[in-house]
């Protein structure tokens, strides 16, 4: 596996980052996942109390809890030279990121074999109040499972941001997710809360092991303590990613072969602590997925694969003065469920 030089930074610099982990606990002996009293089935069947973990752990010293704003927050997305992906970039520009605020980090993570500038794949880098970066990564092509890509880009946030104050959480995001902005950033407040700079990985839950659940690709995030530990358990553990981690739904699914199975088992073993599950990051398009509720907003929708979708969600979810629609107000009516014959 060939990864950017960068890497070899990293070491040095997640010692100095990482708290010590719990030690009455074995990744083995956690829950599979963590969520808030969403009334849900999923969270219920699988999930243990958030609030009562993590009060548990914070007999450890730790600063004032202030308030996460969009400068605290860096989102990174991978891409590559692809017409398509282009014309995505373009609207993630235009519309959901017109609603993040000053100080935001969007790092956008392409191929060493993609010769354009940044001005050619980013042109419209300059609608937005936050900075735009372009990461070019030199680890080995693994296709669309994309584990050496992020595991490069792992490295490079925890070289460019580790040291930085201000940053305390990672986003990673898919290039057909659209995000609602203002309910992400109210969710990350609540964890901020509630986990108190403890480790922090959360996602749209998958349990397809026994022993644990892992944050679906399409979003994801950790927060500073949870982006380091995880980089480094991955460096420390270079053959992580050719384990055999069988599906317990599908018996020929390994799941190691996937990127966001593998930076779930990453964190887990790094921290000694579960993913934290929010049912409404979702998979799939507002048809299938739904609207959320007042009381759980939707923070994501995924596999918009056009401009025109992006369009459609902006008017599904913001008023044209770019104020977002309360929940009474989403312009979209769900369509009728079909009858079974």
């Amino acid at each position: 596996m060939r990864l950017s030089l960068l890497i070899l930074l990293i070491p040095a610099l997640s010692t100095a980052n990482l708290r010590d982990k719990p030690k009455d606990d074995s990744a083995s002996s956690l829950p599979k996942c963590l969520t808030y009293d969403y009334n849900e089935k999923f969270s219920q069947e699988y999930c243990k109390d958030i609030e009562k973990f993590y009060e548990d752990k914070t007999e450890l010293s730790h600063d004032p809890i202030v308030e996460v704003d969009w400068s605290n927050i860096v989102i990174f997305m991978m891409i590559y030279k692809n017409t398509q992906v282009d014309e995505l970039i373009e609207w993630h520009y235009k519309t959901w990121l017109q609603h993040t605020g000053e100080g935001i980090d969007i790092v956008f993570i392409t191929d060493d074999s993609d010769t354009r500038s940044f001005d050619e794949i980013l042109p419209h880098a300059n609608l937005i109040k936050g900075k735009s970066h372009l990461y070019k990564s030199l680890s080995e092509d693994d296709g669309k499972k994309l584990r050496f890509k992020v595991i490069d880009s792992l490295a490079f946030l925890s070289y460019e941001f580790g040291n930085d104050d201000n940053k305390k959480y990672f986003i990673k995001m898919d290039s057909d997710t659209y995000i609602l902005p203002e309910n992400l950033l109210k969710f990350i407040n609540k964890l901020h809360l509630t986990t108190k700079l403890l480790p922090v990985q959360f996602g749209k839950a998958v349990c397809a092991r026994e022993n644990m659940c892992y944050a679906g690709g399409a979003l994801y995030g950790m927060n500073k303590e949870g982006l380091i530990a995880t980089t480094k358990f991955i460096l420390d553990h270079p053959n992580t990613y050719k384990e055999k981690h069988m599906s317990m739904w599908k018996a020929d699914r390994n799941l190691m072969e996937h990127e966001d199975y593998m930076v779930s088992y990453a964190f887990r073993n790094a921290t000694n602590y579960p993913v934290i599950h929010h049912p409404n990051i979702f998979n799939f398009e507002v048809e299938k997925s739904g609207l959320g509720s007042f009381e759980f907003p939707v923070i994501s929708y995924h596999k918009l694969k056009s401009k025109d979708k992006f369009e459609k969600y902006e008017g599904y979810f913001y008023f044209r003065n770019g104020k977002i629609r309360h929940q009474t107000k989403i312009n979209f009516q769900m369509p009728p469920k079909q009858r079974k014959k």
